[in-house]
């Protein structure tokens, strides 16, 4: 009983919607589209007036990119995940390895890299894809080291590449980008 209690809590939580997200793409016919929806709700309300679209046009946007998902389309699911994948708690919890599961990417380390003016950085899943490397040549992955991997030039030739994000923020980057934008802001 104890357990039903916390997993309510957590679908009615801030990210509830994902959790009905991850059980509609299991298994639509018993999680219909609406209780994503639904979920959504208390969120969606900010969404038509920040970005112009009537709550019809919201819903239509929202089961086009759950579609796009239930497709495993990699595009939408690099987007999903890609605000999970730099807060690795969040990456490993019951939801993040729920969805990663699901998604197009399942069993493999996901890492972004950003571009800046003249560097890139890299984030994500690193420390997991070089971790053997580092062990086998005698080192523990901790905080406060940094280390050099020289790789062959072709080492991640067959990497699979998506692009989550334009220069500039798209009305692409996922069904509700004001909605994504407002958390950020609210914490």
């Amino acid at each position: 009983m104890a357990d039903a209690t916390a997993a309510e809590r957590l679908r009615d939580g801030p990210e509830g919607y994902l959790h009905h997200l991850a059980d509609h793409l299991e298994n639509p016919e018993a999680h219909p589209f609406e209780a994503i929806a639904a979920a959504l709700q208390g969120e969606a309300s900010l969404m038509p007036m920040a970005s112009g679209h009537p709550a019809a046009q919201a819903s239509e946007r929202l089961r086009g990119w759950v579609d796009s998902l239930r497709a495993r389309e990699p595009e939408p699911w690099a987007r999903l995940l890609a605000g999970m994948l730099n807060d690795p708690v969040r990456m490993r919890s019951p939801i993040g390895t729920r969805l990663k599961a699901l998604s197009p990417f399942a069993g493999k380390a996901l890492v972004t890299m950003e571009m800046r003016y003249g560097s890139s950085e890299l984030g994500g899943d690193v420390s997991a894809l070089f971790a053997a490397p580092l062990q086998e040549a005698g080192y523990e992955l901790k905080a406060g080291e940094r280390y050099v991997l020289a790789l062959e030039p072709d080492a991640v030739a067959s990497a699979m590449v998506v692009r989550t994000r334009k220069v500039a923020p798209s009305r692409d980057d996922g069904p509700f980008p004001a909605v994504r934008r407002a958390r950020r802001t609210l914490g």
